[in-house]
């Protein structure tokens, strides 16, 4: 039985949730009930509840978003590529990115590959975190200092892991120092690439789109079909 997408009003879109209010626990036993098996075991495989809210934050966003498209994300069928990225089984055309870091999970959802990560604005530690930088950034980086330089950083950090994320290729040591970024373009891997950043109080996300087109944003603390519990 073929199923008929809804058209959406914009190629991309992007929701981020504060899952705080996940720590309630009616709320985050009702949303567990609102994923798949596949999402509710990658949840439940976190140890501490932090974790939990936000594996779950991300996966009732990914169901928000693909309401948009008559579908719901506890129906549908993931399979992986070869380095371990998800896709939805007989939806070649719906593409989708999960990221979580702090308080915040996010979803983008569109019709082209695409990646997206969220970071908090955080310090640069050479030792710890340069493995990931080619020499030039390096250098960049180490003409700045205090909170110029923790922004340069996760500006940098962010784009490049939405980047191995559009692409499907992950972080690994394999790729991540080897391509720079300039002015927001990526050499020499990806040309047909496209960044929008956004920053929420101390954090920054970034979405990479392999082809340009308009996005639709927004923040939202809860999830609407949730919010009556």
């Amino acid at each position: 039985m073929m199923t008929v997408l809804k058209k959406m009003t914009a190629p991309f879109r992007i929701r981020t949730l504060d899952v705080r209010w996940l720590d309630d626990d009616t709320v985050f036993n009702a949303g567990l009930q609102n994923v798949s098996r596949y999402r509710k075991d990658k949840i439940l495989r976190y140890r501490f509840r932090r974790d939990r809210n936000l594996s779950l934050g991300a996966g009732l966003l990914l169901d928000s978003l693909l309401q948009q498209y008559g579908l719901r994300e506890k129906q549908m069928e993931y399979e992986m590529n070869e380095y371990g990225k998800p896709c939805f089984r007989g939806f070649p055309d719906i593409h989708f990115n999960l990221s979580h870091a702090g308080i915040y999970a996010v979803c983008a959802l569109g019709f082209t590959a695409l990646g997206v990560d969220i970071e908090p604005i955080r310090p640069f530690e050479r030792e710890v975190e340069g493995y990931c930088m080619s020499n030039a950034e390096l250098s960049f980086l180490c003409r700045l200092s205090g909170t110029e330089q923790a922004k340069a950083f996760t500006h940098l950090w962010t784009l490049k892991e939405s980047y191995l994320k559009a692409v499907g290729t992950g972080l690994s040591d394999e790729h991540f120092p080897y391509f720079e970024i300039h002015s927001n373009r990526i050499t020499p891997y990806y040309r047909n690439c496209r960044f929008y950043e956004f920053s929420r109080y101390d954090y920054l996300l970034n979405l990479c789109i392999v082809q340009e087109n308009t996005v639709e944003t927004s923040f939202i603390t809860k999830v609407e079909w949730l919010t009556k519990l």
